[in-house]
């Protein structure tokens, strides 16, 4: 299965955009269409969906996410029992790290007060969706510490975020988080923007 696709946007409708990847166009249904500018390349995190429609024909759907994290928060929505892949990604369109804190926090009313989320799906994430420290942990003080270092470090706001959406805050110590990050503004330098 592939995890990515780098290519140009072409063009970005009401829920997808067209990428032109090695002459083939892909059309993917995205969140936060606003992050999506036409004749940009783009790095893209994608989930395919099989689907068998009444003809017993099978067709597929890409959903595709600007963030790793983003996609994985995808995932874990597909888990909880009425969400199918166009509702998770409607949720997606909320401030993930918002989510995860009111689904830490076990806030149903809070949840359901965001776009996409019925009480009834509140009610469902809340009782279905378990989110470790480990996963809620980078909404906290860590991203704090990190993007401070960073800023201390002389790196642009646009790079600090770009490297605290990808560091796994699965490690404990904020020296092993900083060289992370680094490596990871030093390798976004080196691709094409």
């Amino acid at each position: 299965m592939v995890s990515y696709i780098v290519g140009k946007i072409i063009s970005v409708n009401k829920r997808s955009i067209t990428l032109e990847n090695n002459y083939f166009g892909y059309n993917i249904m995205v969140s936060k269409l606003d992050e999506y500018e036409v004749g940009k390349v783009k790095k893209i995190y994608l989930y395919k969906s099989l689907i068998l429609n009444n003809k017993n024909k099978i067709s597929e759907e890409l959903f595709g996410f600007n963030e790793y994290e983003e996609k994985e928060f995808f995932l874990k929505l597909l888990s909880v029992n009425g969400i199918g892949c166009k509702t998770a990604i409607g949720i997606c369109n909320n401030d993930v790290s918002k989510l995860k804190e009111l689904i830490a926090n076990k806030d149903e009313d809070g949840l359901a007060n965001f776009k996409n989320i019925t009480s009834k799906i509140a009610r469902n994430i809340v009782d279905e969706l378990e989110l470790d420290e480990s996963y809620v942990r980078n909404n906290n003080n860590f991203t704090d510490e990190l993007a401070k270092a960073l800023k201390t470090l002389g790196y642009s706001g646009k790079d600090i975020e770009k490297a605290v959406n990808h560091v796994d805050f699965n490690k404990k110590d904020l020296s092993d988080l900083i060289s992370d990050a680094i490596k990871i503004i030093a390798s976004n330098s080196c691709q094409i923007q």
